[in-house]
C-alpha cells in the first residue's frame, strides 16, 4: 500500500479517514475499530495475499505495524493534525517507498509475513455521521442489527462479503 492515511479519529493521522471523510466516523469488526488498512489487510489476506509493505504517514505506518507483525513501512510525512503535516520532499519520499519495497520483498522471501486473517463469524459496525447515510443500510441483506439513527452492524461468516459491504 501507498500513500495510506490513519484510519479516521487518529490525532496525529494527517487526513485521517475511514472510507470517506464526509460520511463516515467509525467502522469496527467484531468490537474493534479499523481502518482502511485494516479492510485492504484481511480482505487481501481471504484471498491468501500478506499485506507486507505500506507507506504513509507516521500515523498510517504505526497502525499497519500495530496490525500486521513484520510488515515493513516507509513514512513520509509526520502529521501535527488532520489538516497538517510535515512532508519530505518528493525525491526523499520516492527513495525511501523504493528501498522500503526492496526490503519488504527481500525480508519476504527470508521469513514470509503470513496472510492476516481473523476468525468469523464477523460483525462489522459501521457509524456515519448523518442520518441520511446510514438510511440505506436499513434495507441491507447483511443488516444484523440497528444499533441507533446512525449507526448499524452487518454481519456475515465471508470477511470478503462484509469487510467493504
Amino acid at each position: 500500500m501507498i500513500g495510506q492515511h490513519a484510519m479516521c479519529g487518529t490525532p496525529d493521522g494527517n487526513m485521517n479517514h475511514t472510507q470517506s471523510s464526509r460520511t463516515i466516523e467509525y467502522y469496527k469488526l467484531n468490537g474493534k475499530e479499523i481502518g482502511e488498512i485494516a479492510q485492504f489487510a484481511l480482505y487481501q489476506g481471504a484471498l491468501g495475499l500478506p499485506l507486507v509493505f505500506l507507506s504513509g504517514d507516521q500515523a498510517a505506518c504505526r497502525e499497519a505495524a500495530e496490525l500486521i507483525s513484520g510488515i515493513t513501512t516507509a513514512a513520509v510525512k509526520t502529521g501535527l493534525s488532520r489538516s497538517s503535516a510535515i512532508s519530505l520532499a518528493a525525491p526523499k519520499a520516492h527513495q525511501l517507498i523504493r528501498q522500503g519495497v526492496k526490503l519488504a520483498v527481500e525480508k519476504q522471501n527470508k521469513k514470509p509475513i503470513f496472510p492476516l486473517t481473523w476468525p468469523g463469524p464477523y460483525i462489522l459496525e459501521k457509524r456515519f455521521l448523518f442520518t441520511n447515510t446510514s438510511d440505506p443500510y436499513l434495507s441491507h441483506p447483511l443488516l444484523h442489527k440497528i444499533i441507533d439513527t446512525k449507526t448499524v452492524q452487518l454481519k456475515s461468516d465471508n470477511i470478503k462479503d462484509i469487510i467493504y459491504a
